[in-house]
């Protein structure tokens, strides 16, 4: 009888850059997956003293933050042949095309899974890539509309009280939303996508009677992103009162519209075990493990809001008498009314909404971002259209 020796598989050695809470929980996540042999820590990198502590390093773990020290350790480790992950969405955002196109010409592995959404996304879609993405990260943006919306507490009750909690503020103005939601379109499509294409606003712009008034559309006000292979828009956004994105806890929830059917994936709430879950999913995808690391969700479905031909749906808000430059545009006027204190809300569709420019005292544009239908009260009384 013959003997066929049986040589062990090489163990992945991978080396983790970071001293904070998420860089031990990557280390100790880690060191528990099969096939991963050597998991070493480091506290900061410094490419001239610590080059040599790369040597006989698979991966390296990028857990610094920030932009300059994150972007100088990938490019020492990709120019070694290196794989590189990374769970900074920021530095995805500013080196996101440099760090592609090194990995692509060195022919190392780049992963950034949590820098997005903390799952193998591109994975779980298959052979379904979305043609639209609305998603809703745990931020403090969106935790702070939540608690408008849910608990009728004040923006500047809300500051005050995340400000206790020692909340991080950066997504106020939409910039981590913006971030992560690039880096979410990077890992779906292959292609640039320009400044110019993106936009971003802040949770400043939502006040409590805005809540109300959406209301009496059906609407509420969501804080968020709306990704496409040309667009990205973050910030506030007005969804169905029923949408999946429009919750009490502070999970992330994307809803994806492909060709085979609509999905809703949801991920961890906590950022440790999103980035943990991240980190964990591009090592598995780095060595082709079959299972994903977490399960894709099929329930709520999405209809493109683009309902009426090619056209985008939106709530805007504006005083009377700065209706004119709405209706310049000719839009379709799904739902309209008037307050008694002059102001005119409508949701309206038109082909951009990105080129409904209003003034910023008093008007204000809500992109509709799911599903959404003329309140029943509304179609009975056949509402106010005002055309002219």
């Amino acid at each position: 009888m013959s003997y066929t020796p049986q040589f062990p598989q090489k163990r992945r050695s991978i080396l983790v850059v970071g001293r904070n809470g998420q860089a031990s929980a990557v280390v100790d996540a880690l060191a528990r997956v099969p096939g991963v042999g050597n998991v070493r820590q480091l506290g900061s990198f410094d490419p001239v003293l610590d080059a040599a502590k790369l040597t006989g390093v698979d991966t390296v773990v990028e857990m610094l933050g920030g932009i300059a020290p994150a972007f100088t350790l990938a490019l020492a480790a990709m120019s070694n042949g290196i794989s590189f992950i990374t769970a900074n969405p920021m530095l995805m955002m500013v080196h996101g095309r440099v760090l592609r196109n090194a990995a692509q010409g060195q022919q190392a592995y780049l992963g950034f899974q949590a820098a997005g959404f903390g799952m193998p996304v591109a994975e779980l879609m298959g052979s379904a890539r979305p043609e639209r993405m609305v998603v809703s990260f745990s931020t403090s943006a969106s935790m702070a509309l939540a608690r408008m919306v849910f608990r009728g507490e004040s923006l500047a009750h809300v500051s005050a009280h995340l400000k206790m909690q020692n909340a991080d503020f950066s997504d106020w103005g939409g910039k981590v939303t913006l971030a992560r939601a690039m880096a979410l379109r990077s890992m779906v499509f292959d292609t640039e996508i320009t400044t110019e294409a993106l936009q971003r606003a802040s949770v400043e712009q939502v006040e409590m009677a805005d809540i109300k008034r959406l209301r009496a559309f059906g609407l509420a006000p969501v804080f968020g992103a709306e990704i496409s292979e040309n667009e990205i828009y973050a910030g506030p956004m007005a969804v169905a009162q029923d949408s999946a994105l429009l919750q009490a806890d502070s999970g992330d929830v994307m809803l994806a519209e492909t060709l085979y059917g609509d999905v809703t994936l949801r991920a961890a709430s906590d950022d440790m075990q999103r980035v943990v879950a991240g980190v964990v999913a591009d090592v598995r995808t780095l060595m082709r493990s079959p299972k994903p690391a977490l399960p894709l969700e099929r329930q709520i479905p999405l209809t493109r809001p683009q309902a009426l031909g090619q056209l985008e749906m939106a709530y805007v808000r504006v005083p009377f008498a700065e209706r004119d430059k709405v209706l310049a545009m000719k839009p379709e006027i799904l739902q309209d009314s008037v307050e008694g204190d002059g102001l005119w809300q409508a949701v309206i569709a038109v082909p951009r909404v990105r080129d409904i420019q209003v003034s910023a005292l008093g008007g204000v544009v809500y992109p509709i971002a799911t599903a959404w239908a003329p309140q029943a009260a509304a179609r009975a009384t056949g509402g106010l259209r005002l055309v002219g």
